[in-house]
């Protein structure tokens, strides 16, 4: 079992691993104040070509996704909308990479490390990193 990077889901029943994997919260706890259970996989989120799950956000029905392009880098380059009961990809979404605020300002290469999503799923938040400087910008996207 593998548990490093892992989100918890926001209602706290299901645990997202990093290698895409989906575990039950209630099947990882015991009667000990310490984890020594090994607990299986209920589940895998099917995304094509992952190097590894870089932040997950889990909202209605949807897991909301961005995963990094190669491992061991920072960067990220996609963002999913994945179906929470099934685990299959329902779609995915681009952001800017490039940051430019006006023609004056040299342009800074940026990834995504968070993502959010409004209470209606009507638009994403998605809260990028310069790769080479320590900016930080949040970018809206609609969800179509």
């Amino acid at each position: 079992m593998d548990l490093y990077n892992f989100w918890f889901s926001q209602n706290g029943d299901y645990i997202f691993s990093r290698n895409l994997n989906v575990y039950r919260t209630t099947s990882s706890t015991g009667s000990t104040n310490t984890f020594d259970a090994d607990i299986s996989a209920i589940g895998k989120i099917g995304i094509e070509g992952y190097y590894g799950l870089r932040d997950l956000y889990h909202s209605n029905d949807y897991l909301w996704l961005i995963k990094e392009v190669a491992f061991p880098t920072d960067e990220s380059t996609s963002l999913y909308q994945v179906e929470d009961n099934d685990y299959t990809l329902v779609k995915s979404y681009d952001y800017d990479l490039i940051y430019q605020p006006d023609a004056q300002t040299t342009p800074i290469d940026v990834t995504a490390n968070f993502v959010f999503v409004n209470k209606e799923e009507t638009e994403i938040l998605v809260l990028c990193k310069g790769l080479s400087s320590n900016f930080w910008i949040m970018q809206f996207l609609s969800v179509e």
